[in-house]
């Protein structure tokens, strides 16, 4: 059968659908492409949304003890540029000391080792623990990404504790996490970090057991300070057995901006080598 006149149509047709697209692109790639604005033809309202200013993201624990490895890790969200933060460790009654800055390149990552840096920038912290504070110049707070590792080398035990903003208003409220106590030779803690700078908190530390025993102890922690609790001693002293959950709430009028956290360890303390 002869396909001749039908194919001829169908070319055409394919021919002038191609022509048709191959205008209406054309006419789209014909648009004028947009100025870039420069920095000084912003108005001062927007150079005021853009421009840097002085941020701070706090970390509610680091520790240098034996048998703890401390990370502190940071990464640059800036698309454009570079981000130089300076990180400080406080000590458990909130004095401070500055570590070296440190420049993050564009959409990269940074890790410094706590125990590493100690004996040259910081040795009054060697062997210590307490809160971080990440300082940076940035237009936004997302700027920066930044968080601590704390390690048992030689076991499966890690926690990984985000940084973040102080609030500005009082935070209202309670967190809960799961303790476990599996043995005599297991040790775990509650930490309970201060990040205001001048007014105390107090935490209302609650235990309930799996029987349904409850027990509530009231525990102060300075301004800038971190207060580590043995939940062991906690639990004799509300004569609670078995798994159960630790809560700390708080009254309104009682909590500047800070984050109560549990940590643990399933095993005895052992010296640095």
């Amino acid at each position: 059968m002869d396909r001749g006149p039908t194919l001829s149509r169908s070319v055409r047709l394919i021919a002038i659908t191609t022509l048709t697209l191959t205008a209406i692109l054309s006419a789209q790639d014909s648009r004028p492409a947009r100025k870039a604005i420069k920095w000084e033809e912003l108005s001062p309202k927007a150079k005021q949304k853009f421009a840097s200013k002085s941020l701070e993201q706090f970390a509610v624990y680091w520790t240098d003890e034996a048998g703890w490895h401390s990370e502190l890790q940071m990464r640059n969200n800036l698309a454009a540029q570079t981000l130089t933060v300076t990180p400080s460790l406080r000590s458990t009654d909130g004095t401070e000391v500055a570590l070296p800055p440190v420049t993050i390149g564009i959409n990269d990552v940074i890790t410094l080792n706590v125990h590493d840096l100690l004996p040259k920038s910081a040795p009054q912290m060697i062997g210590a623990y307490g809160s971080v504070v990440f300082r940076y110049q940035a237009p936004g707070p997302h700027a920066l990404y930044a968080a601590v590792m704390v390690h048992d080398p030689g076991h499966a035990i890690s926690f990984h504790l985000d940084a973040f903003p102080k609030a500005a208003n009082y935070d209202v409220g309670s967190r809960e996490g799961i303790w476990w106590l599996p043995n005599q030779s297991a040790s775990d803690y509650l930490i309970l970090t201060n990040l205001d700078d001048k007014q105390p908190l107090t935490a209302h530390v609650q235990l309930f057991s799996a029987d349904g025993k409850r027990s509530q102890q009231p525990i102060q922690v300075p301004p800038r300070s971190t207060n580590r609790v043995s939940v062991r001693a906690l639990v004799q002293q509300a004569g609670c057995k078995g798994i159960t959950v630790a809560s700390a709430s708080t009254r309104p009028t009682e909590l500047p901006p800070s984050t109560p956290h549990t940590c643990c360890s399933t095993r005895p303390r052992t010296s640095r080598s």
